[in-house]
């Protein structure tokens, strides 16, 4: 249990890094055959590597499977919801059953899961605030010089792990000049789409970019 008023860092017996946040009450199963852990409040896990014995966080009717990856759960009593959100390689969530037959959700960076308690309703949609997930430079300051819209997309798609659907055609014609910098995914997505005359709206995991130059 964290009574501190910071993070705590807990380093376990397989390697994995667990930070507590103030509140947080983590219970580990000793480690033998397999990695267990149940968390009340607020974690992000740094799973070390080992595909012959997964990872699972237990939260309020939550089971969260890794193999090694570095994720956050947010699973604090009081909340409606819970939240478990992934920074680098794939995570799946599913309700905590007695007959283990319910339905996984795999999420990958910049996607998470939210399960609505009273309701018992799953859902996956995008974080908040994507995050660029390689960082060559070139990735994280843009700069167009009568782009095509479709290789826009595509930059944008490899640096945030993104889903962007839209019509080719109604675009092929379409270029773009400009710099991006230090914007946000949405921030930088707003811009683009203003400079196409087009519009998007995201639907769970991916977004649908409508409209075009032509």
């Amino acid at each position: 249990h964290n009574n501190l008023s910071e993070a705590k860092k807990i380093l376990l017996p397989d390697g994995s890094e667990v930070l507590l946040q103030s509140g947080g009450k983590l219970t580990v199963k000793p480690f033998c055959n397999t990695r267990e852990a149940a968390l009340e409040g607020e974690a992000f896990f740094k799973v070390a590597p080992d595909k012959n014995h997964p990872f699972k966080v237990y939260s309020q009717g939550l089971v969260t499977t890794v193999l090694g990856t570095s994720f956050t759960i947010k699973a604090n009593p009081s909340d409606n919801a819970i939240v478990v959100n992934v920074k680098t390689g794939k995570v799946a969530v599913s309700r905590s059953t007695e007959n283990g037959a319910a339905k996984e959700y795999c999420i990958t960076p910049n996607q998470e899961v939210v399960y609505y308690k009273k309701a018992n309703k799953l859902q996956v949609q995008l974080q908040e605030n994507p995050q660029v997930v390689i960082a060559p430079d070139e990735l994280l300051k843009m700069n167009f010089d009568e782009a095509s819209a479709t290789e826009v997309f595509a930059a944008l798609e490899r640096a945030y792990n993104m889903d962007l659907v839209f019509d080719e055609a109604a675009f092929a014609n379409c270029t773009i000049t400009t710099q991006l910098h230090n914007e946000g995914f949405y921030d930088r997505l707003d811009i683009i789409c203003r400079l196409l005359n087009a519009e998007y709206e995201t639907v769970e995991t991916k977004i649908y970019v409508r409209g075009g130059c032509n």
